[in-house]
């Protein structure tokens, strides 16, 4: 009798990523050390599941041990880092070295008031060894830097040669007494820089330039402190044109300036899909960044629908995709202006509907939306939207699809599907 050693390889791999794949709810309306918490729980259990697969043969001990146990590394401290390399070096020659796709360096120490690096902080020597240790696996990188973001040059090359790069995430927190001391989008001299390294703005714009085959750009948490002069100037006449996607936070004092943003936009001529987290109260600042990029956008990922509001009476020729997460009774007049003219897929989290005393209803204006073919209702399950959409949208020949999982994540990030052709669902994941 047959039994399930005797599947394909192929069939087995199917199998095993979706025993081992983390599922989480969408808690963001709770506080962020509960999500923590509760992420931290699925992370340990994924390992304690590997750890005990691994135990059924030797050929699923290998299998589970170059293929899922370090498939999603995160090092935030240079003794873990030494440690883990060193753990690598002593596995005998002859055999598999494991994979490594997603790939998470917080804590990197580049400059500050102490220019020797602390204690529980990691180092460039370190995020060097990682990539040269996984450089053939990694498909997405994340570096959050802290006070500055710089990297040396020769790091920066080093990236660039990472053949399956495909997602890109860079961020900067300040320490006390730290960058904050340089407000961010002020004028920063390079002087204050030790090795001859890079300004945040050169040091991203090298970046780009090196990691061509880089298709989604996240820069939710880049708080540069360089003017945004400087990275109009840095950028000169060059565009990116692999990047298509590109992620940005409007909730968080210090991120990207707009000016930034928009000079940036201006040089990614194939970008089609934007997402943009936090609230809206912001929106009106986003006028120059919908009026750069209508003609090409063809997918928004909001956060909070209220970032739309200053651009609906804009046309956008080519947007045929809108997903969003947060939206109240106003949204129906939302759907009423030249912004979703040509929009196909509507994809919205069903929440709104329960909202403690602010519960949001819904009547789509079907005679507004003649592309209109799909209504994605995400997280039905758990809170069920009212029947009569489903109806309503029978009646005017629109699919209307129930999802349990959430567009988003947690922390208000779209979901990563490694595996998925659609770069729609290929986001980086946290």
């Amino acid at each position: 009798m047959k039994t399930i050693m005797d599947l394909p390889d192929e069939v087995l791999e199917r199998i095993f990523t979706n025993l081992v794949q983390i599922s989480l709810t969408s808690t963001m309306w709770l506080p962020i050390a509960i999500y923590e918490s509760v992420k931290q729980r699925e992370v340990a259990e994924r390992i304690r599941l590997i750890a005990e697969m691994r135990l059924v043969c030797r050929k699923w001990a290998e299998w589970f041990y170059q293929r899922h146990l370090y498939d999603q590394l995160s090092f935030k401290c240079s003794s873990r880092v030494t440690a883990f390399i060193n753990e690598l070096a002593r596995r005998p020659k002859t055999l598999p070295l494991p994979q490594c796709r997603y790939l998470k360096v917080q804590e990197l120490w580049t400059w500050g008031s102490v220019l020797v690096t602390p204690p529980g902080k990691a180092e460039f020597k370190n995020l060097d060894a990682l990539i040269e240790q996984f450089s053939e696996t990694i498909v997405a990188l994340e570096i959050q830097a802290v006070n500055l973001f710089t990297l040396p040059i020769s790091t920066i090359e080093r990236i660039g040669r990472i053949p399956n790069l495909r997602f890109l995430r860079l961020g900067i927190h300040f320490t006390k007494g730290g960058g904050r001391q340089t407000k961010a989008g002020s004028s920063f001299h390079k002087d204050l820089l030790i090795n001859g390294l890079p300004t945040d703005s050169e040091c991203l714009v090298s970046l780009l330039r090196a990691a061509q085959g880089v298709v989604s750009l996240d820069l939710t948490n880049f708080r540069p402190i360089c003017a945004p002069t400087s990275l109009g100037e840095d950028l000169g006449d060059y565009r990116f044109t692999s990047i298509t996607t590109l992620k940005l936070d409007v909730k968080t004092e210090g991120d990207l300036t707009l000016d930034g943003i928009v000079r940036l936009a201006t040089r990614l001529p194939n970008l089609k899909v934007l997402w943009i987290g936090g609230p809206g109260h912001t929106g009106d600042d986003l006028i120059p960044l919908f009026e750069v990029l209508r003609e090409r956008l063809e997918e928004l990922f909001v956060t909070d629908a209220r970032v739309m509001r200053y651009a609906l009476n804009l046309t956008f020729p080519r947007l045929r995709v809108i997903r969003v997460h947060e939206w109240d009774r106003e949204f129906d007049q939302f759907l009423r202006q030249s912004m979703f003219a040509s929009v196909e897929i509507l994809a919205l989290n069903c929440y709104p509907f329960h909202k403690r005393n602010k519960k949001a209803p819904l009547s789509v204006p079907f005679e507004s939306l003649p592309h209109l073919r799909r209504l994605e209702l995400h997280e039905a399950s758990k809170f069920p939207p009212p029947r009569s959409i489903e109806a309503r949208c029978e009646d005017h020949g629109v699919e209307c699809v129930y999802a349990c999982h959430d567009i988003f994540e947690e922390d208000g990030r779209p979901n990563l599907d490694f595996d998925a052709p659609s770069a729609l669902m290929n986001q980086l994941r946290i």
